[in-house]
Order: C-alpha cells, then sequence, then structure tokens
C-alpha cells in the first residue's frame, strides 16, 4: 500500500509540474491556509 501511495504522489507532482510547463498563460501557485486560518479564529461559529 505505502509504495502505490508513493507512485501515486510522485505521479500527482509529475501532473502538476506538467501543467505548469505547458500552461499558455502565466500560473502561480499561492498557500493561502493561513488566511483560512484567521477567519477561522475571527468569524464566529454558527
Amino acid at each position: 500500500m505505502a509504495l502505490r501511495s508513493a507512485t501515486t504522489a510522485s505521479r500527482v507532482d509529475d501532473d502538476y509540474q506538467t501543467l505548469f510547463e505547458l500552461a499558455p498563460v502565466s500560473l502561480w501557485l499561492e498557500d493561502f491556509s493561513a488566511v483560512r486560518e484567521h477567519f477561522e479564529r475571527c468569524v464566529p461559529k454558527a
């Protein structure tokens, strides 16, 4: 199972790399996880 997961993860990484290399426009990968955490702390839960 671990080998399969590693192979799948490697394939996903390769797919993303190909996506960025072959895109006809400029693409940026942004991590907004800190923004989400901030909103989760500030916005009261219903």
